[in-house]
């Protein structure tokens, strides 16, 4: 008897644990705001993995999180993912596409860890273009500035073109790409017909990352001459000489120096600037510089005078900038050369001869940097009632390249490697847009763009580096200022 009762008893005290247990078990589920669940912890909490995206240009930019999720970025700023991921489980953000049009490299910095008990929105992607991918045009309503797709060569604005405004004829990088260097006429719009005040430099700094242009304080520079037409930096990058079509009073063309400042990128007139370009001028002798290079070893500098159809040439003061005319300058060239520039070798020199049909040829002296014709110099035109006007030779030498603004072509010779001479290559001459002015060979050697001055589009080529032959880039005409009636002249390349 007394065992059953011990039992029952034993039964009882097991129903009544048991029904306590359940009830208890069921109040726990009232979290997070009641009795906690079984075992202590609350259900797992879900974040979002985010970030900032910087220097994005081209389109196509993919992330993914965690091998899926995929986010598309069209352009700067923040960015989240849609799928939030488990408190406690790693995120690891990956790019899967890189941007096109212009191509891009874009990285990650924090784009892996674990989530902890907040959201992530420290993962930053920074986007850069390829080197010699942006592009700086000089026109009649200022500086249109491009990013340059590296595979296919075409051309694509950026947003904050045109970088700059004003009359703009010549445009130039320094070579280290810190610094753009642009040409400014000035004019009088209340007189009639309006008048030159000023011939200026405008110096600015490049965003490495955008390619956008930051107009340098101080600019503009006085050059000292009148309608400046053509800017270039020497090889040291230590100097910056613009061709002033005329001086002061239509006192005669001069070349204006300037030394830059290598944190800045601002310009001081070097001492005895501008420097005349063919003395003796006669008053009133408008002898017309229109174009202004520096052979590559960063000794001589070469200046076409339109009016003078002659190549004038002097020698850098290496410390100061100054020019020294050299013994014999100017050399003669044919009637009316519009661009003199040298080769990448600096064993030759070659100008445009605008009104007579031909391009003049010199043997540089490595020596005094004096002019020598090259046997058959001028060489004719194969296009009858041409216009040569701009003139590029590309990087390996071997070719030559330039425009005819009469016909709208441009161009194409083979370069004798011992001589210098010219010969017009096969498929020669390619068709442009309206007046082709100025004609430039992108750092990479593998695209020609020519600046249409009779209509506002540059046409661009691909370069076949066996045959120098040029194929149309597509898109090309590439539209810059927009209206077809504002000229554009010349290119700078920077990485």
């Amino acid at each position: 008897m007394i065992r059953i009762a011990h039992n029952f008893a034993a039964r009882r005290l097991a129903v009544v644990g048991l029904a306590a247990v359940l009830l208890y078990s069921c109040q726990g589920t009232e979290t997070p705001s009641g009795i906690e669940g079984t075992g202590g912890s609350p259900p797992p909490t879900q974040y979002t993995v985010g970030g900032s995206v910087g220097g994005l240009i081209g389109s196509g930019l993919v992330l993914q999180d965690n091998g899926g999720n995929d986010l598309a970025l069209t352009s700067n700023g923040s960015f989240v993912f849609s799928t939030p991921v488990m408190s406690g489980a790693p995120y690891a953000v990956t790019i899967e596409t890189q941007p096109t049009n212009p191509a891009q490299t874009c990285v990650l910095t924090a784009g892996t860890g674990t989530i902890t008990d907040a959201n992530v929105s420290n993962v930053v992607v920074t986007c850069t273009i390829s080197p010699g991918q942006f592009a700086y045009v000089s026109g009649d309503l200022g500086v249109y500035c491009y990013a340059i797709d590296a595979v296919t060569g075409a051309l694509t604005a950026l947003a904050s073109s045109p970088c700059d405004s004003g009359d703009r004829v010549g445009v130039a990088s320094d070579p280290a790409d810190n610094f753009v260097y642009s040409t400014l006429n000035i004019v009088d719009t209340t007189t009639t017909p309006p008048s030159l005040i000023n011939s200026d430099a405008t110096a600015y700094t490049i965003n490495s990352s955008t390619g956008s242009l930051t107009t340098v304080a101080g600019s503009p520079y006085v050059g000292g001459g009148d309608n400046c037409v053509d800017i270039t930096v020497d090889p040291s990058g230590k100097f910056v000489y613009m061709a002033n079509y005329a001086g002061r009073n239509n006192s005669g063309a001069s070349i204006s120096a300037f030394t830059i400042n290598s944190v800045t990128g601002g310009l001081t007139s070097v001492p005895g600037s501008p420097f005349a370009t063919a003395p003796p001028i006669p008053p009133n002798n408008n002898s017309g510089a229109n174009s202004v290079t520096v052979d590559p070893t960063g000794k001589f500098v070469y200046v076409a005078l339109n009016g003078s159809n002659a190549i004038s040439a002097f020698t850098i003061d290496s410390s100061t900038g100054a020019l020294t005319t050299v013994v014999g300058s100017p050399f003669p060239a044919g009637s009316v050369p519009y661009m003199v520039r040298v080769d990448p070798s600096g064993r030759f020199a070659y100008a445009t001869n605008h009104n007579s049909d031909d391009i003049s040829a010199y043997s540089i002296n490595s020596s005094t940097g004096a002019l020598t014709p090259i046997t058959g110099s001028p060489f004719p035109f194969p296009t009858l009632n041409g216009a040569p006007s701009g003139l590029a030779v590309d990087l390996s030498g071997r070719f030559l390249y330039a425009t005819d603004s009469n016909l709208n072509y441009v161009v194409a010779f083979s370069i004798d490697n011992s001589t210098g001479a010219l010969t017009p290559l096969p498929g020669s001459p390619f068709a442009s847009g309206a007046g082709p002015w100025g004609a430039f060979v992108h750092p990479s050697g593998k695209f020609l763009y020519v600046t249409n001055n009779g209509e506002g589009t540059i046409s661009a080529y691909a370069i076949d580096s066996s045959s120098g032959s040029l194929t149309p880039i597509s898109g090309s005409p590439f539209v810059a200022s927009g209206n077809g009636t504002d000229g554009v002249y010349a290119i700078a390349f920077s990485n």
